[in-house]
């Protein structure tokens, strides 16, 4: 497993965290994520899931 923190601008309340959080359930693979207002803590098998495909989950869902 390997972790990654993110700084996720653009969240202000707990319903901000919502979105993301049902992002990271839908990605294929083992992914783990710990997401508050402004950062996630992520841990991902990267054999089983794709770390780019991670980072471009959080790069739409910052964009809706």
């Amino acid at each position: 497993m390997t972790t990654k923190s993110l700084k996720i601008e653009g969240m202000s309340c707990h319903h901000c965290v919502i979105a993301p959080r049902k992002c990271f359930e839908m990605l294929d693979g083992e992914a783990y994520a710990h997401i508050e207002v402004g950062k996630a803590n992520v841990s991902i098998d990267e054999t089983k899931a794709d770390s780019g495909k991670l980072l471009e989950t959080v790069s739409r869902t910052g964009s809706r």
